[in-house]
């Protein structure tokens, strides 16, 4: 009976360590953040496009200025469908540039990049 006690105290003491862990883990948001949705909307009005990252259970908005996205590709891009195609193509850059601005500033819901912000 006492080394069941004593396997069942090493595995909450395991437990615990995992806890904590988790929660350190939250603690640093720039390892929290998740993109598990692919999805994207262009914002014409607000020249820009529109993407969602998750940390836990909370959603954080980002959007990243069309000019950012013209001045990493490179070349002038014009129209909804040019712009989406390229934020696919920079997706891993922008999201690296999402992590970054998060765990800089993390607790806020909404992120605006601009193209200073991947230099």
């Amino acid at each position: 009976m006492q080394s069941w006690n004593l396997r069942c105290l090493f595995s909450l003491q395991e437990s615990d360590n995992d806890l904590f862990s988790l929660k350190h883990a939250s603690e640093n948001n720039a390892m929290a953040l998740t993109f598990p949705n692919s999805s994207r909307s262009f914002d014409e009005k607000g020249h820009r496009i529109r993407f969602l990252g998750y940390d836990g259970m909370f959603e954080i908005r980002f959007f990243v200025e069309l000019d950012a996205i013209s001045k990493a590709m490179a070349k002038v891009i014009v129209g909804e469908h040019d712009f989406l195609a390229a934020f696919d193509n920079l997706r891993g850059s922008i999201l690296d540039v999402a992590r970054k601005a998060y765990g800089k500033k993390g607790g806020n819901n909404m992120y605006l990049l601009t193209a200073a912000d991947f230099h």
